[in-house]
Parts: structure tokens; C-alpha cells; sequence
């Protein structure tokens, strides 16, 4: 399993892709609270006004319940170490696309993620996302049982002696760390580095397996299970598009921090055509830069062979060794120049009197300036800042002759008392 895992299903974008099948239920989780404590009404656009569970005339139980949320959770995934996967990444813009899965699929009830047919009790329909405010946002759906095909399941909805639940998931997954080796990966889930958590992202849900009764207390997502909310708890329509336009907004922020472009978004702006520019421009460049290394490392490959096969060439190599080695030391001082270059022009272009600390994406992008060794880019870079700067001292230049106090120079009968006026020029 291990050697399988660790090659990803495909390359998109130069992002690794791996599918993964999800099953919600590996730890055991506290604070589940019991019905009498939260009995309550939830109001959604799609939502039921009763909370009890509704019986049919043909005996079918309908009850609403919390499917999945978006949040953090630990699914049992068949890797060797317990992985954490963010379903709340990019504002579970991934997570929503269950619910068409589920109202086209009808997906199996079960109990506790049984395969096995006679454990089969219902199935899940009518989905629709809740944008809620008393739990994070997920996705809600009505469990459907008939009472003449498993009565335990259906008494077990109406009492309220079932009321967790856990769904199963295949769904394609990014590292967060794309450049962190895969070992390390697997082993460091949940840890901070670099700034950030250590976790998979979701970016494809293929489909949705099952959705199982569980014991209380069990599964990873603790809200999964009956739905019990209040009126007003409820989060509007527009509120809801306000979240994830918000949500958006930060996931782009992000990548233009990645991408090294300094520009700061808001969610009630427009992204300027300047601002397209420049991002497209950068990719452009970063792709360049790729498809040189890309051709480097083919050369590297062909030199290397071509040095095993032929000895007079490395012999020739060898005795041309030092030459090389003093230019790339001398490329490796060019390179600390122009960094320290472009350092000092950030810092003239983002410090002022009234302005002591750089907002998180701004840190970013000179922690990226102090490490980088890409000239192009640093001097893009110092272009771009250099030109910041300049437009920043102009908006603050002064005239020097108005801030000079006036001198009045003595004289000696006619004449000009040179020490006396020295004084008072220089103290």
C-alpha cells in the first residue's frame, strides 16, 4: 500500500494528484451534545420546520441530518499513518460539489461503513448546503428509511438513539507541501511548517460511497449527524455568498503571495486588468524558468553519460574544474548582491515613520526575496520596488532650503570674521 500511495494519479499543473478513498470515522471525539440540550428549530431555504423526524403513510421515516462539514478531520484513508484532510480548503468550495453527487446518486444508509449488503438500511437524498452559523457550513440531506424493510434503523431515527453519522468519500487530494518528500509527509500530518499545517487538499470528489450510523461519540467530523440548529442561527443567502466570496478572495491572496506579486485584494474590488497583467506575466516568467531547469537537468543526464562512456572527456571536464568552480562563485556573489539589493529596496518601499510592520502577505514575499536565488526574478524585483520607492519619496520630498535656519554672517568693519562665522555654521 505504501509503495502504491506514494505515486500521485496524475500531474496537473505540476501539482501531484492522488485519489484517496475517505471513510469519516477513525477517532473517537468529545463535546457531542445530547438532543434535550440543543432541540431546536433549523432554518434554511431548503430546511424542514419540523425537527422531529417525519413519518410517512408508508411507513418510510424522513429526518434531516449534517453529512459532512467543512472542517479539519482525521478519515480512515489506507495509508500507514492516520492523514488529516482539510475539507473546509478554498471555503469547501470542493466539499459543495457532493451535494449534486448525492442527489443524483442517492447513496446507500448503512451501519457503521459496512460493504455488506444486509447492512444495508436506507439510502440519503434531497441534499443541499447550509451555510449555518451555530456549525461550520456543510453539506445537509434527508436519511430515508423504510420501517417495514428495517424497523430497528427507522425507531432508532425516531427516539433519537441514532444521531452520529459518518460519511465515505473518493476524492482526489493535493499535499499541502508539494516539495516535502513523501515519507515525511505521511508521518508529519497535523504539524506546522513552514507556516503551515501539514495536510492533504481536496480538489475532486468523485464519489460519495455511503453515509453510515455510527455510535455518539464516533467519527471524525463531530457535527455529522442529526441536524439541530436554531431560527436565528440561521445564515441568509446573501450572507452565505458574502462567506465565500470572502474565502475566495484570501485563496487568491494567497496565490498572488506564491506567485511573488505584491498586490492586496479586497472582496468588494474588481481585479484590475493591471493586475491580470502582471499575474499572467509572472506565470509566464515561472514557466520559463521551469522548462530551463527542465532542459538543464536533460543536459546534466546526457553529460553524465556521455562522461561514463567517454574518459578523455572527463579528463577534460576535470582540468577545466577550477575555472568553473571560480564562475559559479563569482555568479554566487552576484546573486547575494542583487538579494541584499532588492531587500533594501523592498524595505525603502514598505517602511515609512508611520509604518513599522509588514502585513502577513508582505512578510511573505520578503522571507521569498531573502532566500531566492532566481537574478531574474530579484531583478524584476528590484525594478518594481525601486520604482515604489521613488514614487513614495516624491509624494514626500521637501524643499531643503525651507527646512535651513538663516544664518546671519558677522562682519568686522567691512570685512568677513571667517572663525566667527565657522562657529556658528559648525558649532
Amino acid at each position: 500500500m505504501w509503495e502504491y500511495s506514494s505515486k500521485p494519479t496524475r500531474i496537473e499543473n505540476g501539482k501531484k494528484i492522488f485519489r484517496l478513498d475517505c471513510v469519516i470515522d477513525s477517532v473517537r471525539r468529545g463535546g457531542v451534545a445530547e438532543p434535550s440540550e440543543k432541540k431546536q428549530i433549523s432554518e434554511t431555504d431548503n430546511a424542514t420546520q419540523d425537527e422531529q423526524p417525519v413519518v410517512e403513510n408508508n411507513g418510510v421515516v424522513r429526518d434531516r441530518w449534517r453529512l459532512i462539514s467543512a472542517v479539519k478531520a482525521w478519515p480512515t484513508t489506507g495509508l500507514p499513518y492516520p492523514q488529516l484532510v482539510d475539507y473546509g480548503h478554498a471555503g469547501g468550495a470542493v466539499l459543495q460539489r457532493a451535494v449534486d453527487i448525492i442527489n443524483l446518486s442517492h447513496p446507500d444508509l448503512t451501519w457503521n461503513h459496512s460493504s455488506d449488503a444486509k447492512d444495508v438500511c436506507g439510502h440519503v437524498e434531497a441534499a443541499y448546503w447550509e451555510d449555518s452559523r451555530d456549525i461550520p457550513p456543510g453539506v445537509n440531506a434527508d436519511l430515508v428509511v423504510d420501517s417495514n424493510y428495517d424497523k430497528k434503523a427507522a425507531v432508532g431515527l425516531l427516539k433519537e438513539h441514532l444521531r452520529n453519522g459518518s460519511i465515505g468519500f473518493t476524492m482526489d487530494v493535493s499535499p499541502s507541501h508539494e516539495d516535502m518528500e513523501w515519507e515525511e509527509f505521511v508521518e508529519r500530518q497535523g504539524e506546522m511548517v513552514d507556516g503551515r499545517q501539514v495536510r492533504w487538499l481536496p480538489s475532486e470528489i468523485y464519489e460519495v460511497r455511503h453515509m453510515a450510523l455510527v455510535p455518539a461519540g464516533s467519527g471524525a467530523d463531530k457535527f455529522a449527524g442529526k441536524r439541530y440548529g436554531t431560527n436565528n442561527q440561521a445564515v441568509t443567502k446573501k450572507e452565505g455568498e458574502e462567506r465565500r466570496r470572502m474565502g475566495n478572495t484570501e485563496f487568491f491572496q494567497q496565490i498572488l503571495g506564491q506567485l511573488g506579486v505584491d498586490i492586496l485584494l479586497s472582496e468588494d474590488s474588481e481585479v484590475s486588468e493591471s493586475t491580470r497583467a502582471r499575474v499572467l506575466e509572472r506565470i509566464e516568467k515561472l514557466s520559463g524558468v521551469k522548462e530551463r531547469y527542465n532542459q538543464l537537468a536533460d543536459g546534466l543526464q546526457n553529460f553524465g553519460a556521455k562522461l561514463s562512456e567517454d574518459p578523455l572527456t572527463a579528463l577534460d571536464v576535470l582540468a577545466r574544474l577550477d575555472g568553473l568552480l571560480d564562475l559559479a562563485q563569482k555568479g554566487e556573489k552576484l546573486v547575494d548582491f542583487k538579494r541584499e539589493e532588492a531587500l533594501q529596496w523592498f524595505d525603502k518601499a514598505k517602511f515609512s515613520p508611520d509604518k513599522t510592520d509588514l502585513s502577513e502577505t508582505e512578510k511573505r514575499i520578503r522571507d521569498r526575496l531573502s532566500q531566492s536565488s532566481d537574478l531574474e526574478w530579484l531583478e524584476d524585483m528590484i525594478a518594481e520596488y525601486k520604482e515604489q520607492a521613488k514614487d513614495k519619496f516624491e509624494l514626500n520630498r521637501f524643499s531643503l532650503a525651507d527646512e535651513l535656519p538663516t544664518i546671519e554672517l558677522a562682519r568686522d568693519e567691512g570685512n568677513i570674521d571667517i572663525k566667527e562665522n565657522a562657529r556658528k555654521l559648525f558649532g
